[in-house]
């Protein structure tokens, strides 16, 4: 609602409501990455006493919510850090959603598509399928946003390869014993200090990215007086 908000604002020239909204992202990102945190935590607690679907799948899909913690953060500093380059900054701040896409595309497959419908555990084999698609969409979608604004659509390719390297991540990574042990371990800690420290990671990235606009702008001010 935040981004669809910003979104809209600015496309109607409402310049200060933009910059009002816009301040909530330094309250809702921290937000957005401690949930990513507590999701992996969560999960690594589920995991860790076998709940059937984490030992079929959901124990290595943590790998994706894990790289979302990092991946995200990265977009919403390029997101601040470039935020005087108005398409640049769309795309940056919308790119963020793009990593939401596929578990939300997987339990719509799953939910409704006939012969990927998962309504129990003897139909959780279909799930690795619906996630499959769900990460083809969503890369289509990534590759049709930039194809529309090809000047400045890098950030779409950057979450495109963000969204692979989830995929990735979870074919590789996820399927080994060291992942199994590092769960355990995740398990085992206190699920505050994972919200927390999620928490901050976002804010922080924020901060960064703000600062570093700011940093640049005053260096091309410099330089426009030079």
């Amino acid at each position: 609602m935040l981004v669809a908000a910003q979104s809209w604002t600015i496309h109607h020239g409402h310049r200060q409501a933009h910059r009002a909204a816009g301040r909530l992202a330094f309250m809702l990102a921290p937000l957005l990455i401690a949930g990513f945190a507590y999701a992996t935590h969560a999960g690594a607690v589920k995991a860790a006493v076998d709940h059937p679907f984490y030992v079929m799948f959901g124990q290595a899909l943590l790998t994706a919510d894990l790289w979302m913690i990092i991946a995200i953060p990265v977009l919403l500093f390029l997101g601040f850090r470039h935020r005087r380059q108005v398409r640049l900054h769309s795309a940056l701040m919308l790119s963020t959603l793009l990593g939401l896409l596929p578990p939300m595309f997987a339990r719509l497959y799953a939910g409704i598509v006939p012969g990927l419908t998962v309504r129990g555990p003897d139909t959780f084999h279909r799930f690795e399928n619906c996630l499959l698609l769900a990460v083809l969409t969503s890369l289509l979608v990534a590759g049709w946003l930039y194809w529309r604004n090809r000047r400045d659509g890098w950030p779409w390719l950057l979450a495109g390869a963000m969204v692979a390297i989830m995929h990735l991540l979870y074919l590789t990574l996820g399927q080994t014993n060291v992942w199994d042990q590092w769960t355990e371990s995740i398990a085992a800690q206190p699920a505050a200090s994972w919200l927390i420290g999620g928490a901050i990671f976002g804010l922080a990235a924020c901060l960064a990215g703000w600062r570093a606009g700011s940093a640049s702008n005053t260096t091309r001010r410099r330089e426009d007086y030079a």
